[in-house]
């Protein structure tokens, strides 16, 4: 098994309650009241059989910027482009991190930057789950359509060139890794642009996509062990039936 997706594109930070698919403060195994850690037993069950408990995780989604290649520290100190990965992160610490939406961040140019746990002198905002998983998922699965939105969370705008915002962001990612200690993950960068004109993206990107990645540090330091996986969506008729992803996906 070289990866479980749980959940498609997680969101802790806006919706906390999502935080019961690892653990379940609520219902106890079997029923009634109580608390299950689902991803405790999850991660036996996958031992039980053989597999890598460790590969059992949720994909994320990136943060676009609204200004091309934009990018600032989040409340967790990585970058605000990969916020809800650092989430994912710091939802899984338990009793050292939080998760949740930050005190008093900057909104700035799309981005989630900076903010605290809570209020200064005060308790904190954010909240923690009551458990503690000490080792990580070996795998990192973020979709990332690189891209410069229109502002104010809209769509990306195909008029500007996205190379430079992918190589911040894929950069940023390998930050991450090392900040984190995980340059041994699996770095799954899932539903990236394909190579047709459909839903808001564009060929262009695509290709714009692909040469920011082999510009960042993440292909310098962590190519063998990254895939980019292009997204195709086959119940919408801009989809072409086949999907060519060479080029530009040359490598």
């Amino acid at each position: 098994m070289a990866e479980y997706d749980l959940e498609n594109e997680i969101n802790l930070d806006q919706f906390t309650v999502s935080a019961r698919l690892f653990y379940d403060n609520i219902h106890a195994v079997g029923g009634g009241s109580g608390t299950t850690d689902v991803l405790g037993q999850l991660r036996s069950l996958a031992s039980l059989h053989g597999l890598n408990p460790y590969a059992i995780t949720t994909s994320t989604s990136w943060s676009a910027p609204s200004v091309s290649a934009y990018h600032c520290g989040s409340v967790y100190g990585d970058s605000a482009l990969l916020l809800n990965q650092s989430t994912l992160l710091g939802t899984l610490a338990g009793g050292w991190s939080y998760f949740g939406f930050p005190y008093g961040p900057s909104l700035t140019n799309g981005l989630v930057c900076g903010g605290s746990v809570g209020p200064p002198g005060g308790p904190p905002t954010m909240i923690q789950l009551p458990v503690t998983y000490t080792t990580q998922p070996t795998v990192n699965d973020i979709h990332v359509v690189p891209c410069v939105t229109s502002g104010g969370g809209g769509p990306c705008n195909s008029s500007i060139d996205a190379t430079a915002t992918a190589t911040t962001f894929y950069s940023d990612f390998w930050s991450y890794l090392s900040y984190r200690s995980m340059t041994g993950n699996v770095a799954m960068m899932g539903e990236t642009s394909s190579n047709q004109n459909c839903e808001g993206e564009t060929q262009a990107m695509a290709t714009q996509n692909v040469n920011g990645y082999l510009a960042s540090n993440l292909y310098l330091y962590h190519a063998s062990e990254t895939t980019l996986r292009p997204w195709e969506n086959d119940t919408i008729s801009c989809y072409a039936a086949r999907v060519i992803i060479n080029p530009p996906y040359t490598r």
